[in-house]
């Protein structure tokens, strides 16, 4: 039985409960921290707010949340320990890096000049697969945080030499390791050229999930997804900027019928505290206002969960997606066949 690393030790795939498998304790853009006229929150106050959307999901019978930022999106691992210690909500965190677009890519870019610049072509990504492989074994800092789970993510359209760098490197460390990868793209379409790489790379398909393939309606594209073995990721309900809940719910329960029950997980993507301040005023009543009505970590427990029940999906059908599937993917089981 595979064991699974969350930020306040291992545990047993038995013992994650219902599971949302793509939210944010904090987040921080690469650079934010140079924005001196404009700091953000303080620790303790990312600490409270997070606590209190913590205690919010456990009331609502929710047990552990998975948390992909990478080391390039500002991840706190030594934070997710306090709040998840604090709160009783298990917290799985990432390695892996963002895409070229938003991640911390003029570091790895001079580190791939670096290496690769010396005549040999694929230092960068070992280099890359031996640092995923040490936060997943070893752990993080001196506190030895272990990562649960491998975080990839391209932009749109096609992914960069950058970011097939990153994905080759992931594959190598879950093959090693057997931890799983998770992925983002910005058009909900990018996954299916992610997926062919990795199951190239030889990377089993059960081990992967498609992230943020709710920001399309595309029923192909799902059946796509998960005829080739793989999750599909309904993982953004509330953000209304890349399609309607009300077409993620159509598109999802048209997976199910089709029978891809087994092959869906879900989860918001909603930032519990971002470690910065957005700017300008105008973006910040945007996304208070976002947080308020729609995009928050409570949009699947509060309102996708009655609606899907009011389109006929049945409560045995919501243990699979939220208990059944995520406990699957991180022991490394296929689906059942039907």
């Amino acid at each position: 039985m595979r064991r699974i690393d969350t930020v306040t030790g291992a545990i047993a795939p038995a013992d994650l409960g219902t599971t949302l498998m793509h939210e944010h304790v904090t987040l921080r853009m690469p650079g934010a921290e140079s924005d001196t006229l404009n700091p953000g929150p303080a620790r303790s106050e990312i600490i409270a707010r997070s606590l209190d959307w913590l205690a919010e999901l456990k009331a609502r019978g929710i047990d552990t949340i998975v948390d992909p930022a990478p080391g390039d999106l500002g991840r706190d691992l030594i934070l997710s320990a306090e709040v998840s210690a604090a709160s009783g909500v298990q917290v799985i965190a990432a390695t892996g890096l963002f895409n070229e677009a938003f991640g911390g890519t003029p570091y790895w870019n001079g580190k791939r000049l670096y290496l690769n610049g010396m005549g040999r072509g694929e230092d960068f990504v070992r280099y890359l697969a031996d640092m995923f492989m040490h936060e997943i074994e070893q752990g993080v800092g001196p506190e030895r945080i272990r990562c649960g789970i491998i975080k990839i993510a391209g932009s749109a359209g096609t992914l960069t030499a950058y970011e097939r760098e990153v994905l080759k490197a992931a594959a190598i460390a879950s093959i090693a390791t057997g931890c799983p990868i998770t992925t983002h793209s910005d058009d909900g379409l990018l996954g299916r050229e992610q997926q062919a790489l990795l199951l190239e790379a030889g990377v089993p398909a059960h081990r992967i999930v498609i992230g943020h393939s709710c920001n399309t309606h595309d029923h192909a594209y799902h059946r796509h997804v998960r005829d080739a073995g793989s999750y599909v990721g309904f993982d953004r309900f509330g953000y209304e900027l890349a399609g309607t809940d009300e077409g993620r719910m159509d598109a999802m329960v048209k997976l199910i019928e089709s029978g891809g029950l087994e092959s869906i997980v879900i989860s918001n993507d909603a930032c519990f505290c971002w470690a910065q301040n957005e700017e300008p005023e105008a973006l910040r009543t945007f996304l208070a206002r976002e947080y308020e009505t729609r995009w928050n970590p409570l949009r699947v427990s509060d309102v996708i969960i009655p609606a899907l029940k009011a389109r006929g999906v049945s409560e045995a059908q919501l243990q699979v997606l939220m208990v059944d599937n995520p406990r699957r993917y991180f022991a490394g089981e296929t689906a059942p066949k039907h």
